[in-house]
């Protein structure tokens, strides 16, 4: 077998030497450079695989709880759209019978669609009213709720004479 020579450096002396191979196996240097070749290099990449994993689980799980919480805030949205526009409605109708027809009693709960029947979006309204001693209106109110039978999303419309 040949032998080769290699210089190696001093660490601590910084005197440089000329060995064989021989020679250069029977004494290593203590080096930092060994450590980039040692078992430890594959501990250091399952870890590093280990913290981004969990860095990109992180931000799936917050980016669907985050979908989640939007979805669920369009829906309180549309229920919200179907109450109030029940409530309109319901104010619409009591408006026409008790002024225009003059068809309401002295005061009370007067017309309702939440027990006799809803509207093709199951939304409902309940309306009352109030008169003063001389007759006249003073409060026209309507409740519109999104569901009739829930009663979930209740939004309420009110007209003071």
């Amino acid at each position: 077998m040949p032998k080769l020579e290699s210089r190696i450096m001093n660490q601590e002396s910084g005197i440089e030497t000329k060995s064989t191979n021989q020679e250069s196996r029977a004494k290593k240097p203590a080096s930092c450079f060994l450590l980039l070749a040692s078992p430890r290099k594959g501990q250091l990449m399952l870890i590093t695989v280990l913290v981004l994993g969990g860095a990109i689980i992180g931000a799936s799980l917050i980016a669907g709880f985050l979908t989640t919480r939007s979805i669920r805030q369009s829906g309180l949205a549309a229920d919200s759209a179907r109450a109030i526009f029940a409530a309109d409605a319901g104010l619409e109708r009591l408006l026409y019978e008790c002024v225009r027809k003059n068809n309401c009693f002295d005061s009370g709960k007067e017309f309702e669609n939440c027990t006799t029947g809803q509207f093709v979006n199951k939304a409902c309204y309940e309306t009352s009213y109030a008169k003063n001693s001389d007759g006249l209106f003073t409060e026209l109110r309507s409740v519109g709720w999104s569901d009739w039978q829930t009663r979930r999303t209740a939004r309420a419309l009110e007209v003071k004479f």
